[in-house]
């Protein structure tokens, strides 16, 4: 996967839209993402990241704390990426969830809360929406999840300082996260806990046991139990007893059922011999009262014919009590209905008169409205002010920072031109001096050398054999040592001059340049040209800036002053409309209600005229003056009927009961005696009913104490035969328990690297070693070039001890010295070149294990700074051969040499305003 364009707004420090056309940065090769501390160097990664994942590359990073603190409310948030993967080119855009302000509200600075989405277009022209669709897209394209990518891509120093000196534990939970062996660690740990599961069983179902031991009834006291054989015999024991006692209390209880049925048959003879000398007593009051009762019952027919007469009579006089209540009730209705026509006919004079002053009030707002006909189109013109206003604003705004920025690059021209005078200065001392220095050194090394001729000797020089005039030897000669060190001075001081002439002239151009700018943008505000010098003409369009801004600013006040005025003339002007609209439609009311009050008073005086004429009718028919004459008269007739009533029900009510009773006692008589004439033998039947309650509760007595005994036993059998099963399901399940338990104490031992006397190695340690010699064979390819063949790492063979955990352990081999030392030995840069090894061969195995995957784009971050001149040759020449595979890394630093080696650059900068900007420089 290779980026080919980033586009990121209002994404972590970048307030407005950056845009990246990383395209420049070629298919291949290496280039720096430099620039001030905190400005923002990581968040491209982020970015990038961001695009394909919805997260961050870094925890600590969420995508809720995305959008930048500095941009503008109105600026959306989102992040677009256009990237290469195998030949094919892909879009995809997301933005995370954030608060915007409403479009509804927007003028009240209401917020609301914009969704988090996602959507990739595909090559073919097809379009993937939604979160979850478009990360399922990304993952099986790219053919890895966001952690993998990130471990792949991203090489961060202090993150794989930690891997190169954790021991066997860290690495074991850092390995854990790359290569997924979390299903060994959780064998390992099934297995333990298995292990002790069994054990634990196994030693509970001793103490059950024990427990069920306790529990066993003795069938005789101060009995011990030791084996579950001794619980059998007792058992034995109790059955023979339980089955003579069986027998005993069934030949008590069968000696019981027949007393019982010989007790019923003399109760049953006593209780009919009792009860037919009662009912002979009673036949004797019941037949006497027939016999008084039966002469008056003869005159019931005659009397029931009376009853039956007054009943007509009382019917009658109750209808004619109805037509006195129904005179009653119209007279009433037409009182009422009197009453509701003055009241209705008063009404209508009420609400005629509130009508036509609504019609009066209607007339009043419609001569308001027209006064206001011209708001609208003043509100619109007054608005057009102030928008022109607002611009001029953000204008003046914009040219004030302008203004600002200007002063700093004037600053800056100056502060560099000084310093490059300063410099100049220095340097020509310098150059005198070492002249002179090499002038005496060269003079003294003729000196020394004329002091070695010899007549008729060549000279090494000139080979002459003729000396006329040798050099004489100085007093003061400098030594090479000295001459070399001031010949760096002269060429340290001359690297800095040339430096700062760059420097100085970019600034004077940046200074010239936006001064250019920030005059014609005063001209196009002011109109005006502005003599002097250029801080001179800064100083005055500074001060004239503020002087505008202010007028402006007052002018704004006045506009929205107006037009808030206009408004509420507007409002006012809508109030009166829905006022108007208000009243048509209540008058409109009113005269229907008007109207349906004139219906209603017609229909109630037609009623009021039908009614009386009811009742003028009625009244000629009643026989009464009032209906209270009538009621007393019906009253006396109902009193009458009903006292005759009630003595003619009690005469047949007397007959029927005296009859009823006088036969039913007679025929029980007959029948008791016809049972006593049946039993046998009934002298002394008294003694009899004793004698035989006594034999039953002796048997009785018995038969309950063999019960209890039997029952004693019956529980005592039933709890132990319990006992004795549960004991051998526990004995057979020990027996299971114990065989498995060896079985997984064997596997657990040897999983967790517990295993007396052996090196302490668990099952996911020796997975990861395999993983992790293959990553140090990758790391020493790059290792061994950074430190020209010095240095190797190895992974630990001898443990410390057999306690700890053991396997991951990390040492280096030192060809120089052919000794193995610990990594923590290393010195600052080396240690850096070891993370970097480390970490590359760790990328190598990550994408080797998750199926050849190829990522173009790999980014380092830091850690440049602890190395030596040599030892960063060696770094970069390692990433070159490493991006000569078709790879494009990205570096990110601070470091200054980096900027001299690489040309191409993503410089990222802090603004002024708050925020980051970052431009890419090719060279």
């Amino acid at each position: 996967m290779r980026p080919l364009y980033l586009e990121m707004s209002a994404f972590g420090p970048y307030a407005d839209v950056t845009k990246l056309d990383m395209d420049k940065l070629g298919n291949k090769g290496i280039y720096l993402i430099t620039g001030d501390t905190g400005a923002g160097k990581t968040t491209i990664f982020d970015g990038i990241t961001y695009a394909l994942y919805g997260e961050a590359s870094g925890s600590n990073r969420t995508s809720a704390m995305l959008r930048c603190r500095y941009a503008r409310p109105d600026i959306a948030t989102y992040v677009e990426m256009e990237f290469e993967l195998r030949g094919e080119k892909y879009r995809i855009r997301r933005n995370p969830e954030y608060m915007r302000p409403s479009k509804r509200g927007q003028s009240e600075g209401r917020m609301t809360k914009e969704p988090a989405r996602a959507e990739i277009s595909l090559p073919d022209g097809s379009i993937v929406t939604g979160i979850s669709n478009v990360n399922r897209q990304v993952i099986e394209l790219m053919g890895l999840d966001k952690n993998q990518f990130t471990q792949i891509s991203m090489i961060a120093q202090g993150d794989f300082m930690k891997l190169l000196l954790a021991g066997t534990n860290q690495r074991m939970e850092i390995f854990r996260e790359i290569f997924k062996t979390k299903p060994y660690l959780d064998l390992q740990e099934r297995l333990k806990q298995e292990s002790l599961e069994l054990g634990r069983k196994m030693q509970e179902s001793s103490r059950m046991i024990s427990q069920y031991m306790s529990s066993v009834m003795p069938d005789s006291e101060g009995y011990e139990l030791s084996t579950d054989s001794e619980i059998s015999t007792i058992i034995a024991r109790d059955k023979m007893r339980l089955g003579g006692l069986e027998e005993e209390k069934a030949a008590t209880d069968r000696r019981i059922t027949e007393l019982d049925v010989y007790s019923g048959k003399l109760t049953q003879a006593v209780n009919v011999l009792e009860n037919y000398n009662k009912a002979s007593n009673d036949l004797k009051k019941y037949e006497k009262e027939y016999n008084n009762v039966e002469e008056e019952y003869k005159t019931y027919d005659e009397r029931a014919k009376i009853s039956s007469r007054m009943a007509l009579e009382v019917s009658e006089h109750t209808k004619d009590l109805e037509k006195y209540n129904k005179a009653a009730d119209l007279n009433r209705d037409n009182r009422q209905l009197e009453n509701e026509i003055k009241k209705e006919e008063n009404n209508l004079i009420d609400e005629s008169e509130k009508m036509k002053k609504m019609v009066e009030k209607l007339s009043e707002y419609e001569t308001l409205y027209k006064k206001l006909d011209d708001c609208n189109a003043m509100l619109e013109k007054e608005n057009a002010v102030y928008e022109n206003l607002n611009q001029r604003r953000q204008v003046i705004a914009k040219v004030i920072l302008n203004c600002d920025a200007d002063k700093e690059n004037i600053n800056s021209a100056y502060k560099y031109a000084k310093k490059y005078n300063e410099a100049d200065e220095s340097l020509k001392k310098q150059q005198i001096k070492y002249t002179m220095l090499e002038n005496a050194y060269y003079d003294g090394q003729a000196g020394i050398l004329a002091q070695r001729l010899k007549d008729n000797e060549p000279c090494p020089v000139c080979g002459s054999t003729v000396h006329p005039d040798i050099a004489k030897l100085a007093d003061d000669i400098p030594d090479k040592d000295t001459l070399d060190n001031e010949k760096k001075k002269t060429d340290e001081l001359s690297k800095i001059r040339s430096e700062l002439s760059s420097k100085s002239g970019v600034a004077q151009g940046k200074a010239e340049t936006s001064h250019s700018t920030l005059l014609l943008e005063w001209n196009s505000i002011s109109g005006e040209t502005v003599p002097g010098t250029m801080v001179e003409q800064t100083r005055a369009i500074s001060d004239g800036l503020i002087r505008y801004e202010n007028e402006n600013n007052n002018k704004i006040k006045e506009s929205e002053n107006k037009i808030a005025d206009i408004k509420r003339q507007v409002l006012l002007k809508q109030e009166y409309e829905q006022t108007i609209t208000e009243c048509k439609d209540n008058i409109e009311k009113k005269k229907q209600f008007i109207s349906s009050l004139e219906k209603s008073l017609e229909v109630k005086k037609e009623t009021l005229r039908q009614q009386t004429g009811q009742y003028v009718e009625i009244v000629k028919m009643l026989k009464y003056e009032d209906i209270e004459k009538a009621k007393k008269k019906l009253e006396e007739e109902i009193a009458a009927k009903k006292s005759f009533d009630e003595e003619l029900n009690k005469i047949k009510s007397d007959y029927d009961n005296a009859k009823f009773n006088f036969i039913t006692c007679r025929q029980r008589a007959d029948d008791l005696k016809k049972q006593i004439e049946s039993f046998d033998n009934i002298e002394n039947i008294e003694q009899k009913v004793s004698d035989c309650n006594r034999k039953r509760k002796e048997n009785a007595d018995l038969s309950s104490k063999l019960g209890e005994q039997i029952n004693t036993i019956k529980l005592r059998i039933s709890t132990n035969t319990k006992i004795l099963s549960e004991i051998e399901k526990i004995n057979k399940n020990i027996e299971n328990t114990s065989k498995k338990w060896q079985i997984v104490n064997s596997l657990s031992s040897t999983a967790n690297g517990t295993i007396s006397g052996k090196e302490k190695i668990l099952l996911e340690t020796y997975v990861q070693m395999s993983y992790f010699d293959r990553i140090i064979k990758k790391a020493n390819i790059r290792f061994m070039m950074m430190t020209s063949g010095r240095y190797e790492l190895v992974r630990s063979v001898n443990p410390e001890n057999l306690r700890s955990q053991s396997g991951l352990e990390l040492d280096v081999y030192d060809h120089y010295n052919a000794v193995v030392r610990s990594v923590k030995t290393l010195s600052g840069g080396e240690s850096f070149m070891a993370s970097l090894s480390l970490a590359l061969g760790l990328s190598d195995e990550v994408q080797s294990s998750s199926g050849g995957i190829q990522v173009d784009t790999m980014f380092v971050d830091e850690g440049f700074g602890s190395l030596d001149e040599e030892s960063l040759n060696q770094a970069l020449n390692a990433l070159w051969q490493l991006a000569d595979s078709n790879r494009l890394i990205g570096i990110i630093s601070h470091v200054g040499e980096l900027k001299n080696r690489i040309e191409n650059q993503i410089i990222v900068k802090k603004k002024r305003t708050g925020g980051s900007e970052a431009v890419i420089i090719t060279g």
